[in-house]
């Protein structure tokens, strides 16, 4: 058992994903919301609005993907589609090994961290965990295993000296460290976190995203939004995908951005936080800046790195989820 943050790995035992390579891909995702305005003389009216445009990408798993874009970019759209938790309309694939992949199946076989979770405030943080173990595991186990996966999870993420404290007395870092758990109690091969380093001071986002990047090398996807992160933060996603106005700017490893914004003559100053430069060049109003970002996003339709022809089903991979699914 590991007690700190370099055993995490240790902790979650990578050997339960060794079976084979798990992707989860989308393509050509366009997502539609519908708007009700209500007026007391005259009938609704519902318009749709298209928030996201041919939006198509993947990760494997062992990764820690990144969603970045300016505020309204469809960061958080983006994820709640792919996660297939989202309340508006899409067309397009989603796919899991080249298969299609249902809202239950995903449902099932993934965790979902939201930006604010809700919790019961006047409880500890160990009886937060019970409680939430007893409504997601399932019915059948035994309190033994209950409250060994607990024991396990607390320890993987480093919650000792917090378990006592009730939730409402908690910090922020803390905070997430518990929403991260109760997503990790029933050992989803798929994570998502909205916002995961949001209202967190750099250590304690450092810290986080260090967590989720470990949890990703134990075989599962892991992937987050973040919004303008610290450099060292940002630094530790192994790939990001970047949004403008609901379209693919780019995907691919943190270090290729510099290489894209290059080659529309934007260079990142020394000493400069990438992150914040890269938002900065997004939401620039310049309409010259505005047309070489549009070309970012043409470029990213064509370029290789999402034309998503995979063949990469295993029959091994679909069988050992199909009996995690009957679990």
């Amino acid at each position: 058992m590991c007690n700190d943050w370099d055993g995490l790995h240790e902790c979650l035992d990578p050997k339960k994903y060794e079976h084979g390579q798990l992707v989860l891909s989308w393509k050509r995702l366009n997502v539609f919301v519908e708007n009700i305005t209500q007026n007391f003389f005259i009938s609704s009216k519902i318009t749709r609005q298209q928030i996201l445009y041919n939006v198509s990408g993947n990760v494997q798993c062992g990764n820690l993907l990144g969603i970045m874009g300016p505020s309204g970019s469809g960061k958080t759209t983006l994820m709640a589609t792919i996660s297939h938790r989202t309340k508006g309309n899409f067309d397009g694939e989603l796919l899991l090994n080249g298969r299609p992949v249902s809202e239950e199946v995903m449902i099932k076989i993934s965790g979902f961290v939201p930006q604010q979770d809700v919790t019961f405030e006047q409880l500890t943080t160990l009886e937060h965990l019970y409680l939430m173990a007893n409504l997601k595991m399932d019915r059948r186990t035994s309190k033994t295993a209950l409250k060994d996966r607990v024991d396990y999870t607390v320890t993987a993420l480093g919650m000792r000296e917090f378990l006592d404290t009730r939730l409402s007395a908690l910090s922020g870092g803390e905070r997430k460290k518990v929403a991260l758990a109760v997503q990790l109690l029933n050992d989803p091969p798929i994570l998502f976190c909205d916002e995961v380093t949001t209202g967190l001071d750099s250590y304690s986002a450092t810290h986080i995203v260090n967590t989720l990047k470990r949890i990703a090398r134990t075989g599962k996807i892991v992937i987050c939004t973040i919004h303008q992160p610290a450099s060292g933060v940002f630094d530790k996603f192994d790939e990001v995908i970047l949004l403008s106005n609901g379209r693919l700017a780019y995907q691919g490893p943190v270090p290729m951005i510099n290489q894209l914004f290059q080659k529309f003559n934007y260079k990142c100053p020394d000493l400069y936080n990438k992150a914040d430069f890269v938002i900065s060049i997004m939401n620039a109003d310049s309409e010259q800046i505005k047309r070489n970002v549009d070309e970012m996003c043409k470029l990213s339709s064509t370029d290789k790195q999402t034309n998503l022809n995979y063949d990469l089903f295993n029959d091994q991979v679909l069988l050992d989820y199909t009996q995690y699914l009957q679990m």
